[in-house]
């Protein structure tokens, strides 16, 4: 429902519903504006095909019961990616909602959003810098879930793998060598 005047050039009335608004074209920001656009929609295109390809393994761990892959690899690796990048496409999609000059706020700064996350941890967070209602609960558990992920990742698949190593082999006796076993040439 937008309406043109009936001169050449003339621009909509209402902004587009999807997409840019080519009156950035001839903003002083735009280069600013455009670098920035290019980097959010690159987060969420990126994080989008990370989730995919996890659940494509996730589906594979299920159809060949690999068991230790799907509980020490893939849930841990889907909570990670969920609980740091996740959460930051959750706060692009925020911020691009929002109506910001409506509610009389500035703008907020996501790199310094994220980035106070993960190093003012357990810090309070000023009243100007909250994004939505339950914020400062929100992140830390967020940081803590990332924080369990990492060694729910690296240790105990390799402790598994070396303890069934170390365990899976016996030494053949006499009484297995008699039976027949061992060999592996008793085809004929």
């Amino acid at each position: 429902a937008t309406e043109a005047a009936p001169a050449c050039g003339a621009r909509p009335i209402a902004p587009p519903a999807f997409g840019v608004d080519p009156v950035w074209s001839i903003a002083e920001n735009k280069l600013g504006f455009a670098n920035s656009f290019k980097m959010k929609i690159s987060i969420v295109i990126g994080v989008s095909q990370m989730l995919f390809g996890l659940s494509c393994k996730t589906s594979n761990c299920l159809y060949f019961r690999q068991w230790k892959e799907l509980y020490f690899e893939n849930i841990p690796e889907f909570l990670f990616l969920l609980s740091l990048f996740g959460y930051l496409v959750f706060l692009i999609i925020l911020k691009w909602t929002t109506d910001w000059v409506g509610l009389g706020l500035p703008a907020p700064a996501l790199l310094d959003t994220l980035l106070n996350m993960l190093l003012e941890f357990g810090s309070p967070i000023a009243d100007q810098d909250l994004l939505y209602h339950g914020q400062a609960t929100v992140q830390p558990l967020l940081v803590v879930l990332a924080g369990l992920c990492v060694p729910w990742m690296l240790f105990p698949k390799p402790l598994l793998l070396r303890a069934e190593h170390k365990g899976g082999y016996k030494q053949l006796t006499v009484e297995d060598h008699a039976k027949g076993g061992g060999h592996g040439d008793d085809a004929g």
